[in-house]
């Protein structure tokens, strides 16, 4: 499946008044949040279902099991996982840099049917929730220490949103392709083919190119991209893979040798072999990158799917007379 986003449909859901989404207040303050003396590295740091702080591998700190806070990580180092949650819920106030952070803080509940102020300080209007709902009001430090405040109001059960859920998400709605391999002589035909000492061409079927997927949720909005890199062919005769950068070109009658060329020789015939053929194996390597409304998160997977055929590699004699 393919699709695209818009970087700037988080930001502009800020200021909608959807359900899932409540701006109320920008409050801005200089070290109004109490930092730890050294900031911790935080792997994974988000606000439980129920309250409570999850996280592993770093430190969470707050005055309740409903407080958490995520700082960025030591001697300019930030932590990934606290960078993630930045994009994801205060990118709207800049760029994240070392010290900065994000609390969340579950309230007050709200009863179905009861109003609440949707919007910016300046825009507030007042919207009627469909069911029981919380207050989690998340507070962004920035790295000079100024904090902004805005509080959502979600559903019981629902915490604000985790940026790897989405990519999760994301991830499973992409169709990448198993290889479908193509070669000069055909790999599969019996009646035809390589010879010993001549190059075969080798070369993926399928189309060469990066493949899109999205989700959003609470005005988070999370894409990824697989692209492939390289091909890595393994020819079956006990001579050890190789990379290809591309997908290769596909033979035509006239065709040349070019840089995007894959070409392998066989060195020796296949006869003797199991069916008197070699295992021919593709395998395509896939990055997966990432990004939060818009701002970029790196590469978090390679997917390396694979494809095998037996092909046969004779060898012509010459005859002495």
């Amino acid at each position: 499946m393919r699709c695209s986003t818009d970087p700037c449909r988080a930001s502009q859901n800020l200021s909608r008044g959807r359900a899932r989404l409540f701006l109320i207040v920008l409050a801005f303050s200089a070290g109004s949040v109490l930092f730890l003396a050294e900031p911790s590295l935080s792997m994974t740091c988000n606000a439980g279902s129920d309250g409570s702080a999850r996280n592993s591998g770093g430190v969470v700190t707050g005055t309740s099991g409903r407080t958490q806070r995520c700082l960025g990580g030591e001697g300019g180092s930030p932590s990934t996982s606290v960078e993630q949650l930045w994009a994801a819920h205060c990118h709207m106030y800049g760029s994240f840099g070392p010290g900065a952070g994000v609390e969340m803080v579950r309230g007050e509940s709200v009863a179905a049917g009861e109003e609440v102020f949707v919007g910016d300080s300046g825009q507030a209007v007042s919207v009627r929730v469909e069911s029981q709902a919380f207050r989690w009001t998340i507070m962004c430090t920035t790295a000079q220490g100024a904090t902004l405040t805005y509080v959502t109001a979600l559903p019981v059960g629902v915490a604000p949103v985790d940026p790897v859920v989405l990519r999760d998400q994301a991830v499973a709605s992409l169709t990448i392709p198993d290889p479908v391999l193509g070669g000069n002589p055909p790999l599969d035909d019996p009646d035809r083919h390589s010879v010993v000492r001549i190059p075969t061409w080798l070369w993926i079927a399928h189309p060469w190119e990066s493949l899109f997927a999205s989700a959003a949720d609470g005005g988070v909005a999370v894409s990824v991209t697989a692209t492939p890199t390289h091909v890595t062919w393994d020819p079956g005769d006990g001579s050890g893979s190789f990379d290809c950068s591309n997908a290769g070109v596909v033979w035509r009658p006239g065709a040349k040798v070019t840089s995007e060329t894959c070409l392998y020789e066989y060195v020796r015939s296949s006869a003797g072999e199991g069916g008197d053929a070699f295992r021919l194996t593709a395998t395509v390597s896939w990055s997966l990158t990432w990004s939060i409304n818009g701002v970029d998160q790196g590469q978090f997977d390679v997917y390396q799917p694979s494809e095998s055929v037996d092909h046969q590699v004779g060898e012509i004699q010459a005859i002495e007379s």
